[in-house]
Order: C-alpha cells, then sequence, then structure tokens
C-alpha cells in the first residue's frame, strides 16, 4: 500500500527498528531505482537548510519518472518549530510536486495534538502510518532475521556459514534486545568474525551477548524497603537503654548523659513503654475571688 501510494507515509517505531530500512524499500519499490531519494537529518535541519534541500531534489528528478522526487525526513519528530513552517509552505505551494517519507519515534499528530507540531504537515507526513514494534514482542523473527545478517556478512567476508547452532537461536531468541535490530546485526556480525567452523556457535557469541544473558538469567535483587520512622525508633530506644545501663539505673544521670531535660527522657521512656506513664494530675478550676 504504501509502495502504491503518492500520500506521506511515516514509519514509527524505536530507534534500531529498522525505520529507515523499511522507508527506503518503500522508494525502491515505488520508483523502481530511477527517482531520486534525499534524507534529511530532521534535528540538524534549520529553515534555511530546509529550503536549499528541497529546491535541491526538485531540480534533480529526471524526465519521464515514475512518480515525484522524494524525501526522506529521518527523525521528523524533532523537527524545529521553523523547519516545519518551511516545510509545510513549501507543500503547500501548487506547482511542487514532492513525496515524503518520515521516519519519527513519536506519534506526529500526538504532538500536534499537544501543540508541539503544525497540525497540517502532521496529518501531512503522515497520512500512511506504520508502526514498527520493538525486536522484543517479535521473538518469533528473530531466527529469520539473525539468518538474514548471517547471509549479507557472508556476501561482505567472502566465506560462507550455513546458519547458528540451536543453542545460539535459543539464547538470541530470550534476550530483551534494546537496541533492537541493530544490536541483532552487530550480535550477528561479531559472532560470524569469531565463527572457526560451519556454524555459529554459542561461544562464538560475543562477550556482551552472554552477560545480557547472565544478568537475565541472575537479576538483581530487589531492593529492600527502609522504614524510616521505625529504624529511627529502634535507634532512639537503643540509645535510652544504653544511657540508663551507664547511669546505673538514674534517670537525672541519664538524662544529662543524652544531652536533654529529665523530664523529656521520662516521656521517651513512657513512650516506649520503658516504663510506666505518670499519672496525670486533675485539673482542678477554682472560682476566681470577685472584686470588692
Amino acid at each position: 500500500m504504501a509502495a502504491e501510494a503518492r500520500q506521506g507515509v511515516l514509519v514509527l517505531g524505536p530507534a534500531g527498528s529498522g525505520r529507515e530500512h523499511l522507508a527506503r524499500t518503500i522508494h525502491a519499490l515505488r520508483s523502481g531505482g530511477r527517482v531520486p531519494l534525499m534524507p534529511l537529518a530532521c534535528p540538524l535541519l534549520d529553515a534555511e537548510g530546509m529550503q536549499a534541500a528541497l529546491t535541491s531534489l526538485l531540480r534533480a528528478r529526471p524526465a519521464e519518472a515514475p512518480c515525484p522526487p522524494t524525501a526522506l525526513l529521518l527523525e521528523a519528530d524533532q523537527l524545529s518549530e521553523a523547519s516545519q513552517r518551511e516545510l509545510a509552505e513549501f507543500l503547500r505551494l501548487p506547482q511542487v510536486e514532492l513525496l515524503t517519507l518520515a521516519t519519527a519515534r513519536r506519534s506526529l499528530v500526538r504532538l500536534a495534538a499537544r501543540g508541539r507540531f503544525l497540525p497540517e504537515l502532521a496529518y501531512r507526513l503522515s497520512t500512511l502510518t506504520i508502526s514498527l514494534p520493538p525486536l522484543a514482542r517479535r521473538r518469533e523473527d528473530i531466527p529469520l532475521l539473525a539468518q538474514h545478517f548471517l547471509e549479507q556478512r557472508n556476501r561482505q567476508q567472502g566465506r560462507q556459514l550455513g546458519g547458528f547452532a540451536a543453542a545460539v537461536l535459543e539464547c538470541l531468541a530470550s534476550l530483551p534486545w534494546p537496541g533492537n535490530l541493530d544490536q541483532l546485526r552487530r550480535a550477528v556480525e561479531e559472532a560470524a568474525g569469531r565463527a572457526a567452523g560451519p556454524q555459529v556457535l554459542l561461544g562464538d557469541l560475543p562477550d556482551w551477548v552472554h552477560l545480557a544473558k547472565h544478568h537475565q538469567a541472575h537479576p538483581p535483587a530487589a531492593a529492600t524497603p527502609i522504614a524510616l520512622n521505625a529504624l529511627l525508633a529502634d535507634v532512639e530506644k537503643a540509645a535510652l537503654l544504653r544511657a540508663l545501663d551507664q547511669a546505673h539505673g538514674n534517670k537525672s544521670r541519664a538524662a544529662e548523659l543524652l544531652g536533654i531535660s529529665r523530664g523529656r527522657l521520662l516521656r521517651r521512656l513512657a513512650h516506649f513503654g520503658l516504663i510506666a506513664p505518670a499519672p496525670r494530675e486533675p485539673v482542678i478550676f477554682e472560682p476566681l475571688d470577685e472584686p470588692p
């Protein structure tokens, strides 16, 4: 659908999930390799740079091209406000024929709803949206993806590795892969470079993969909650008992050792149940003498 569409296509996904690769694949299917594609690093573009890049792209359109030239907006959710306005005005010109492919980590429409992206441009760039899930949510694809990366490596290094031992695939499928496809590709390439036989074995995997597996099998213990009030109460109670022991039960002397008044010492001892609380004296209200 994206290859056949002439509207803006947005590829959403986390870093390393293959967004740019998918966008380039869509362009290749759409254009047959006969239409220029200009990648634009959106976090680095100002309004002037945006205008210059798009003008240059339009001038490079070959005759009898199957589709208009295409701008590949990488990390489109990081476009500055000035660059957004420049791009929106450029796409609004009636004589401009330009297709857009964009990649982003965040939905442009949602950013627009929060006032952080131009609504008109958000809808224009994401007419068709493709969401790529993180690799941890598509574990069933890991063996196929690993084999794909291995075959790419085979073509580069000129030697042929047939595949992976079952233990290797089991290990790869169990890891969380926070770096997604890019991290898996790096693991396969390093393992292929170390492999001595016709298959990638468990020992060929890089050390950081084994460390990740060990960490997953032995996660750090959960932090123990610290009840501060109870801890401080225990410390205070221990200090009171120690002072009484050193003063041989003399409460006045114990109060001096603690640097508090005798009355406060008695109240704290009663609070912890170390002595019986002092009985309260009844309050007697006496009438005031009336003036003569």
